[in-house]
């Protein structure tokens, strides 16, 4: 599928990108691929265009992908509540009441907990699929890892 400026505008872009920078980007429509790959394009502008498109599922994989890269120092409370939320949300194998469960215990230990991870973990769990991708991969702030992994997902989406 090819990204039209139309189609652009639709999400809302930032008022750094108005109409005219977005239709002389796009020309006459990009692939996700395509837009992954300007390199003329900040890496966080890429980002959010390309979780624009993305189903919501994709959005979710990716911010949960972001929150695990972050927790770095493998934190177990921060493991054990992103493993619950994408428990909840992508595989749909915990109830309501046990993620409730597992987010009441993670928000009691939260104090010693990684914060950048924690905000990406919490995110994923309460924010809109395109937002949490976004902000996960603020977070995250690891550019490079993160365009190749959307460049994945553009790609087998695309197939």
């Amino acid at each position: 599928m090819k990204i039209t400026t139309e189609m652009m505008m639709e999400k809302n872009p930032c008022p750094e990108y108005p109409r005219e920078k977005v239709s002389a980007i796009l020309e006459s429509g990009k692939t996700l691929a395509e837009i992954l790959g300007m390199e003329n394009i900040p890496p966080k502008d890429r980002v959010w265009a390309t979780v624009q498109f993305f189903p919501n599922i994709e959005n979710r994989k990716f911010a949960i992908w972001c929150a695990r890269r972050v927790n770095r120092n493998n934190v177990s409370k921060i493991t054990r509540y992103i493993d619950a939320v994408e428990e909840f949300y992508i595989f749909g194998t915990m109830t309501k009441t046990e993620f409730d469960e597992c987010r009441e215990a993670y928000n009691a230990a939260d104090t010693a907990a990684d914060t950048a991870a924690y905000c990406a973990a919490d995110s994923a769990a309460y924010r809109a699929a395109y937002s949490v991708a976004y902000y996960a991969a603020g977070w995250a702030a690891d550019w490079t890892a993160q365009i190749e992994y959307l460049k994945e997902v553009a790609e087998r989406l695309s197939a």
